[in-house]
């Protein structure tokens, strides 16, 4: 984006047809970010095993899988998590 070099498997070489059908994560935080402030450093030591946040404070992060559910249970579990958010919050 902008002045970045392009990456080997970024979106910036990709035809506006290709662009139109894929269906992509990468595709939607591209749209939705207009302006990348901030940049990171691959090699940097804090991306490292053993600095990563997770490395260092895994004892203080909890990781929850969301339970196999049908559609209709689907609505109520995520109330569920928005009410657990707001508290945390």
């Amino acid at each position: 984006m902008g002045s970045a070099p392009p990456v080997p498997l970024g979106l910036g070489d990709l035809s506006l047809a290709v662009k139109h059908w894929l269906l992509s994560p990468a595709k939607d935080a591209l749209a939705e970010c207009t302006e990348f402030t901030e940049t990171f450093q691959a090699s940097h030591p804090e991306m490292q095993p053993g600095n990563r946040v997770l490395d260092v404070f895994l004892d203080r992060i909890l990781q929850h899988l969301a339970p196999k559910m049908s559609e209709d249970q689907c609505g109520d579990y995520v109330k569920q998590l928005d009410v657990a958010l707001a508290t945390a919050r």
